[in-house]
């Protein structure tokens, strides 16, 4: 039988309590949350300009753990927008440092190098093998190594806008200059993710309460299903679309590590 230790929001071990407090949120760059105490649960004002929160208190985890994140949502009040919901998963690095996509997950056989100097300035870098590349959102990450030991890879390009194959390497092309130099043979790769590992992204709400509960989310690693290779600590982050002003209340908000 399976024991499941319980995280709340506010991120108590070994416990069972509920997000029932503002202070256990958090807004964008420190700065307080729009989370107001409602009845039974935390609500954000549908006149709000913004719905943005994390836990305010990192939670260390762990290679071998696994985890499993829940919460209940729903619109309120008299706004005709369709609250899109997004939560999830932030996670960050041993110094505390947030760890997104482009900096945490590769793309499966992309390992290459490049094939000439690539100079800061340069929107075009040419590469010795980008056969199994693909034309995604994505970057490149510089300093790549086979084991994958670099990750997180905060040596990143600007965004890839189109590859393709020339007649003597394969040419990257990025929608801004490069930032720094670097020599022709530096090995690299793509990589591609979002923000966030997302429970739910673009979740339509409406007047009645939804439950959103992820997978069995395995402990930081390689692969799919996993907390990305790197990561120390996560918070629980909640937003709305951007730009649009949606009232919604939320509760039962937790985080559960499973344990044997």
């Amino acid at each position: 039988m399976k024991r499941a230790v319980i995280m709340s929001a506010a991120l108590c071990l070994s416990c069972i309590a509920a997000a029932d407090s503002p202070d256990d949120w958090a807004g964008r760059d420190g700065k307080p949350s729009n989370l107001r105490a409602g009845t039974g649960c935390l609500s954000v004002a549908d006149t709000a300009k913004e719905f943005y929160v994390f836990s305010a208190k990192p939670l260390p985890v762990h290679p071998d753990g696994k985890y499993q994140l829940t919460g209940t949502f729903r619109r309120t009040g008299s706004n005709r927008n369709v609250p899109r919901l997004y939560f999830g998963i932030a996670m960050y690095d041993g110094n505390g440092k947030w760890m997104n996509g482009f900096q945490s997950c590769p793309l499966e056989g992309t390992h290459t190098e490049l094939a000439a100097p690539a100079k800061k300035g340069d929107r075009v870098l040419k590469l010795r093998d980008a056969s199994a590349w693909k034309k995604q959102a994505s970057a490149i990450a510089f300093g790549a190594k086979a084991d994958f030991s670099d990750l997180p890879n905060r040596n990143i390009s600007p965004a890839i806008t189109h590859i393709e194959k020339s007649s003597d390497a394969w040419e990257v092309t990025l929608r801004h200059p490069l930032g720094k130099d670097h020599p022709a043979g530096t090995p690299v790769r793509q990589q591609s993710g979002p923000p966030y590992l997302y429970v739910r992204a673009g979740a339509p709400l409406d007047g009645e309460w939804k439950t959103f509960t992820s997978g069995i989310i395995g402990g930081p690693g390689l692969g799919r299903d996993r907390l990305w290779k790197g990561t120390a600590a996560v918070k629980i982050v909640i937003f709305s679309a951007g730009g649009q002003k949606a009232g919604m209340d939320l509760k039962e908000i937790v985080l559960k590590e499973i344990k044997p």
